[in-house]
């Protein structure tokens, strides 16, 4: 294997990417293994779906991204509202392409499928079974009860290739705790004899009835929200009803498995499509639903 490529300023680590070279990618155990019930190791053909390497940005270009967010917010600046595309962001701060080569040669040559470059090149996500990932990354996964429920998760850090230290900086997917909302949602209503805000009662407070005074109502705009869980939508059909709006169903896309309903998340995914909606009236609404909504942000 050549080392990593050297020719291109995003070049974050020089080395081959060699297994037998290691180092230990601490903070990427779940911290509520702690109280886990340890249930044993999974079988070696449990599937895992969109596992992710994050990678770092040095800190020549994290002290780029910093100045360039000022001056995109900064009126005045020649950057301003000057917003990047994926594409352009992966240019300036993502990984070469020689390099993320390199790594999806590795990822396959380890028996890894479906590998898929994030358009940013901050990211690169695969799929494949318990037993590759011990292979890979020398750490095995198990099965646990935790607060009562069963999952799988790490049973400890992850090792990766000597080469990709102080490159990669995170890697997700290999357990199925998935984020859970902190708020329970209510349709808004006054009739249990509580009281809740109305997008209109939100656009006074924080003055946005101006803006809609001056057409800017979301139109000609999206906004994507990323979710777990597949949503109903009658539910945000009766949500705009209820506030006096005309339908305008999201759009869904479908990222990997589909997780099914969970009503946890589903309740989670009504309240932001529902709000964002309320707010932006007339802006396409785009949810993105996974098994795992840190796979679908890239």
């Amino acid at each position: 294997m050549l080392p990593l490529n050297a020719s291109q300023p995003q070049r974050r680590q020089r080395g081959n990417i060699e297994s037998n070279q290691t180092f230990t990618l601490t903070g990427n155990t779940r911290p509520s293994l702690v109280r886990a019930r340890d249930q044993g190791e999974a079988g070696p053909a449990l599937p895992l779906i969109g596992i992710t390497l994050h990678f770092a940005l040095s800190a020549a270009q994290l002290a780029d991204q910093q100045q360039l967010q000022k001056q995109q917010l900064t009126r005045r600046t020649s950057q301003y509202h000057k917003w990047l595309t994926p594409e352009q962001y992966g240019d300036r701060f993502g990984v070469n392409s020689a390099d993320l080569e390199q790594i999806s040669t590795w990822l396959a040559r380890e028996g890894f499928s479906d590998i898929e470059i994030a358009r940013s090149r901050t990211a690169v996500s695969f799929s494949g079974n318990a037993a590759q990932v011990q292979a890979a990354f020398r750490t095995s996964i198990h099965h646990y009860l935790v607060n009562g429920e069963s999952h799988y998760a790490s049973a400890g850090d992850p090792e990766l290739p000597k080469a990709l230290q102080g490159m990669v900086a995170g890697i997700s997917g290999l357990d199925d705790m998935r984020p859970k909302p902190r708020v329970r949602p209510h349709l808004t209503s006054s009739s249990n004899g509580n009281h809740y805000l109305l997008p209109d009662d939100f656009a006074t407070i924080y003055d946005i009835q101006p803006l809609y005074g001056k057409g800017l109502d979301g139109s000609n705009s999206a906004i994507a929200i990323v979710g777990q869980s597949d949503i109903n939508l009658s539910d945000i059909e009766a949500f705009r009803t209820h506030i006096g709006l005309p339908q305008n169903d999201p759009r869904i896309i479908l990222t990997g498995p589909d997780p099914g309903t969970n009503s946890g998340s589903e309740g989670e995914a009504d309240l932001d499509i529902e709000w964002a909606g309320g707010i932006a009236r007339n802006a396409v609404i785009v949810y993105v639903n996974s098994t795992n909504a840190f796979h679908s942000l890239y």
